[in-house]
C-alpha cells in the first residue's frame, strides 16, 4: 500500500475512533465508517497470507478495525457478526508473525468469544478454543478465567453461580452475552425440571429458573410455548393436554372434592425436582 493510501486509511480510522468515543454515539455514522474501512482494507491485504505482504503498520491497522467491528457488533447485539469478526481476528492473534505486539483488547475479546460459545451451548467449540490457550494465561487473566469458570459451573449443575456472576462481569461488554447465557441456562434448568415432573406450580418454577418478576416469567413461558393454567399450574410438555393431566392428578391426590391448585403441587413438585437435581450433581461428582 502506498504511503498516501495508508495515511488515508489512518485518517478514516481516527474518525471512527472519535465517533466511537462520543456519548451518545451515532450508531449510523460509526457503522458507515466501519464499512468503508473494511472495504478499503479488503483491497489492501485485509487478511495477510504471506510474509512481507503487508507492513506491520498495515497489519495492526487491520486488526484494530476488526476489533472495533467486534465491539460494535456487541453494541448492536449482533451475535453472529461478533463471531465473524473474531474468526477473522484469530488470524492476527494466532497466525500473523513478524514481531507484531499483542493487542490490548485480545484477551477481552477472546474471553467474550468463549462466553458467546457458552451462550449458544456450543461446548465442543468452546473446548477447542480453550485448547489454543495456555493454562497459565487462563488462570491469570480475568477475561479468560471468567467464561472458563462459568463452563465449570454449568458442568457441575451449579446454576445459581451463573446468575450471581452476572453482577461480577470483568467488563461491561460481557453483559450482553451473560443475558444470552442466562436464557440458555434457564432452558437447561427447565429440561431438568420437566424430566422430574412435567407439571409444577408456576411459583416454584419461577424460583428455580431464577426469574424475579412475573412479567419476565410470563414472557419466558410464552417464548418456550409452555402451558400455564389459570390455577397457576405450569406444564412443560407442550404435546400433552393440561386438562387431562390435571384430571389424572386429581384422581391420584386426596383433594376432598375441591379443584387442585398450584398450592397442591408446590411442595411436592419443588421437593421432587430439588432432590432429582441434587441427585444429578452427586452422580456428576462420582464421575469426576
Amino acid at each position: 500500500m502506498s504511503a498516501t493510501g495508508l495515511q488515508s486509511l489512518m485518517s478514516l480510522y481516527r474518525q471512527l475512533t472519535e465517533e466511537w468515543n462520543k456519548r451518545p454515539m451515532e450508531k449510523a455514522k460509526c457503522e458507515s465508517l466501519l464499512n468503508s474501512l473494511k472495504v478499503a482494507l479488503t483491497e489492501h491485504h485485509f487478511i495477510p497470507t504471506a510474509e512481507g505482504e503487508a507492513s506491520k503498520q498495515e497489519i495492526i491497522l487491520a486488526r484494530d478495525v476488526l476489533e472495533m467491528g467486534a465491539q460494535f457488533a456487541i453494541f448492536d447485539r449482533d451475535l453472529k457478526s461478533f463471531q465473524r469478526h473474531i474468526d477473522q481476528l484469530k488470524v492476527y492473534y494466532y497466525d500473523v508473525k513478524g514481531g507484531i505486539p499483542d493487542s490490548s483488547m485480545m484477551q477481552q475479546l477472546l474471553g467474550l468469544y468463549l462466553l458467546s460459545l457458552l451462550a449458544e451451548n456450543r461446548l465442543g467449540d468452546f473446548h477447542s478454543e480453550v485448547e489454543l490457550m495456555s493454562l497459565d494465561k487462563i488462570e491469570k487473566d480475568q477475561y479468560l478465567s471468567f467464561p472458563v469458570q462459568l463452563e465449570r459451573n454449568l458442568m457441575e449443575g451449579s446454576y445459581s453461580k451463573i446468575f450471581i456472576a452476572h453482577k461480577n462481569v470483568p467488563a461491561p461488554s460481557y453483559g450482553y452475552f451473560m443475558e444470552l447465557l442466562a436464557n440458555t441456562t434457564r432452558i437447561e434448568i427447565a429440561k431438568n425440571i420437566s424430566r422430574a415432573c412435567p407439571l409444577i406450580s408456576a411459583d416454584a418454577a419461577r424460583k428455580m429458573l431464577f426469574i424475579t418478576s412475573e412479567p419476565e416469567f410470563k414472557t419466558f413461558v410464552d417464548q418456550n410455548k409452555w402451558k400455564l393454567a389459570q390455577n397457576g399450574v405450569l406444564n412443560f410438555d407442550t404435546e400433552r393436554n393440561l386438562i387431562q393431566d390435571q384430571l389424572l392428578i386429581e384422581s391420584d391426590m386426596e383433594t376432598d372434592g375441591r379443584q387442585i391448585t398450584a398450592a397442591d403441587l408446590t411442595a411436592l413438585s419443588y421437593q421432587e425436582v430439588a432432590e432429582t437435581m441434587l441427585g444429578y450433581a452427586k452422580e456428576l461428582e462420582k464421575i469426576v
